[in-house]
């Protein structure tokens, strides 16, 4: 694994299959969970095209990211690593995301909870908490590793103007998806191979179920859902 990719991230990338999945596979122009192109998002009513305006996002695909992508600390074992993802799923409990609405933070084009959820704090908390020790990078940089927001960015930043232009009637167009609320049923480690290359899944790890069960059953984007061993799958 350590050999593959150059840097890792813990994020949360919508449930494969659903709505939200596909809107986000065809705006940015790729799937991280098949680690494959996908045809753009071709609604002619938005002022600008995807590829106008996503930006490094064609590259990473929609996720909100939970840990900052982070290369492995010198010394730290995989095998150690692969434990606690696999203590967190079970400690963690999955749970249902507030209604996602549209946002223009720091000028980019976001998805991000209309209201505060303690549920998400704790996942986003928990997470960080128990990962920090295999980040090279967390003390090096002096600044908090845990973001600010959670968010699913659908633009590079833009001027004022241009988002102003776009956040509204991208807000109508996404209005059928957004009507229904996310379940957070798991969460996924990414790998990012460098070299230009983009992000992709590497595993989902599912979270402990809920006091009700949550039944979802999905495709990735758009074809066969996969699990499997971080340690065991290569990419070329």
């Amino acid at each position: 694994m350590i050999d593959i990719f150059e840097r890792f991230a813990i994020s949360w990338v919508p449930q494969p299959g659903s709505p939200l999945a596909r809107f986000g596979a065809s705006w940015t122009g790729w799937c991280a969970d098949a680690a494959e192109r996908r045809p753009r998002y071709s609604r002619t009513r938005l002022p600008f095209r995807p590829e106008q305006v996503t930006g490094p996002l064609e590259y990473q695909g929609l996720h909100a990211p939970i840990r900052a992508a982070f290369r492995f600390r010198a010394g730290a074992s995989v095998w150690a690593f692969e434990r606690e993802l696999s203590a967190l799923s079970e400690v963690l409990r999955a749970f249902l995301l507030p209604r996602l609405s549209v946002a223009v933070v720091d000028g980019r084009i976001v998805l991000t909870p209309a209201a505060g959820s303690s549920a998400l704090d704790d996942f986003i908390r928990t997470i960080n908490a128990r990962i920090a020790r295999f980040d090279a990078e967390e003390d090096a940089t002096g600044t908090s590793r845990i973001p600010t927001l959670f968010m699913l960015p659908l633009t590079r930043r833009l001027a004022p103007e241009e988002a102003e232009a776009l956040a509204r009637p991208l807000a109508r167009e996404l209005e059928p998806i957004l009507a229904e609320r996310q379940h957070v049923v798991d969460f996924a480690v990414m790998g990012d191979p460098g070299g230009g290359r983009a992000l992709r899944v590497i595993e989902r790890l599912e979270l402990a179920e809920p006091v009700q069960a949550i039944d979802l059953r999905g495709l990735a984007c758009s074809g066969p859902r996969l699990y499997t061993g971080i340690g065991l799958r290569a990419i070329n």
